[in-house]
């Protein structure tokens, strides 16, 4: 150690006395700032997060049921629950995060041969972390009764629709009994236990695992009551019955079109229908028929829906069709006699026939035809110009609008002319 260390040790001895007869008071000074920013920060975090108060309702949770008994009921069944916490975490809070429960393990046992009994048991909860929460009554009376058991048959109730052509051809399950249990008059309203099965749109053999339900006489779900197994296994056995082909519809008709009328056509829309029916006799049809259009004096088409005549066994989606029998006038050919009538014959002459009556074939409709008679036919030999002899000239024919002409026998006639005496 130099001299001049020596000399400076009396000064740093003094120093150090000096520091810790201050030490007290700055220990105690730290002290008071640090309990002055606690109760700091403690006032702004409340007055941004106050501690606050929220009531939850909440279902009563029963434990500790006895063996062979079960809960028939829980008064009151719902608690208020008043939870204290921070408001922010208040806020978040969800109501089922409250739980409320009720052990009755430690209240004993029913007498030998009670079927009901009732205990007082305290609630208590569970909130979450954070918070605190106290019932706002102190205990609920649970009240026991003893489980009563039936077995029953199962039941496979087939819902829905198979496709057109397909049949059930045997269900099988694989448990046929069911153990029923709950309180005696949850169990004495079970009526039968069901398995419902689905068979929309099935047309295989299909197998599912199927839920069991009890339901009462009319029909509707018990509840409270407990089945074993929960579930059966189903297989249901599909085949299929009928089959599909397409067929002509055959038009029929009954009675007489109006005189000079006849049928023309017969017609069915749609002219093609599906038939279902079993296979034996979809094989042997080639068709189906209509029932009869009566045409009874009609002068025009008929159009009427009817029914269609399916054989037995058979069926369609389309039972009715629009028949139209086609009717039209008829045509027929017809012949007249008719005397020919000379014109432009010239003065001082006179006209002698080879014939004194010609054959007028005609045609048209069959009711025209029939009412013609020879004064509605004009037969003309022409004349004009001729000198006297023989000459053989074209008849020219005058006729009804409503007739054709079809030609003259003879088609020429012999007309001499000679002089007047």
């Amino acid at each position: 150690m130099s001299a001049g260390d020596r000399g400076r040790l009396p000064w740093r001895a003094g120093g150090l006395r000096r520091l810790a007869a201050a030490a007290p008071g700055n220990i105690a000074l730290a002290g008071l700032s640090l309990a002055m920013a606690v109760v700091l920060w403690a006032v702004v975090t409340n007055s941004e997060n106050p501690v606050e108060r929220r009531t939850v309702e909440t279902r009563v949770q029963v434990n500790g049921v006895p063996r062979d008994y079960l809960v028939a009921g829980v008064s009151p069944e719902r608690v208020l629950v008043a939870v204290t916490g921070p408001l922010r975490d208040l806020r978040e809070l969800r109501p089922e995060l409250v739980l409320a429960r009720a052990d009755i393990s430690q209240h004993g046992q029913a007498g030998e041969g009670q079927q009901e009994y009732t205990v007082d048991a305290r609630v208590e909860v569970d909130v979450p972390r954070g918070l605190r929460g106290e019932p706002v009554v102190e205990s609920v009376k649970v009240t026991l009764e003893h489980v009563e058991r039936r077995e029953f048959k199962v039941q496979v109730k087939p819902t829905g629709a198979l496709p057109q052509g397909y049949e059930v051809e045997g269900i099988i399950v694989d448990r046929t009994d069911v153990l029923v249990s709950g309180t005696r008059r949850s169990v004495g309203d079970v009526q039968a236990v069901f398995a419902d099965v689905n068979l929309d749109g099935q047309t295989v053999t299909f197998s599912r695992t199927v839920p069991l339900e009890a339901r009462d006489r009319d029909g509707r779900t018990v509840g409270n009551v407990r089945l074993e197994p929960a579930t059966v296994g189903v297989t249901v056995r599909i085949k299929r019955n009928l089959y599909t082909k397409d067929v002509v519809v055959n038009v029929r008709f009954r009675g007489r079109p109006k005189t000079g009328y006849t049928v023309t056509s017969l017609l069915a829309d749609p002219p093609v229908v599906a038939v279902v029916g079993p296979l034996t006799e979809i094989n042997q049809l080639a068709g189906v028929s209509t029932e009869p259009v009566d045409i009874e004096g009609a002068a025009a088409d008929v159009l009427r829906p009817v029914r269609l005549q399916l054989p037995p066994n058979v069926t369609t989606s389309q039972p009715t069709v629009v028949a139209q029998v086609g009717i039209r006038a008829e045509r027929a050919p017809g012949s007249v006699a008719v005397v020919p009538r000379v014109i432009n014959l010239a003065p001082g002459l006179t006209a002698q026939l080879s014939t004194p009556v010609v054959a007028v074939n005609v045609s048209g409709l069959l009711a025209d035809v029939v009412q013609i008679k020879a004064t509605d036919i004009t037969v003309v030999l022409d004349a004009a110009g001729l000198s006297p002899g023989t000459h053989r000239l074209e008849p020219r024919v005058t006729l009804p609008p409503t007739l054709q002409l079809e030609g003259v026998v003879p088609e020429r006639v012999e007309l001499t002319i000679a002089p007047a005496r």
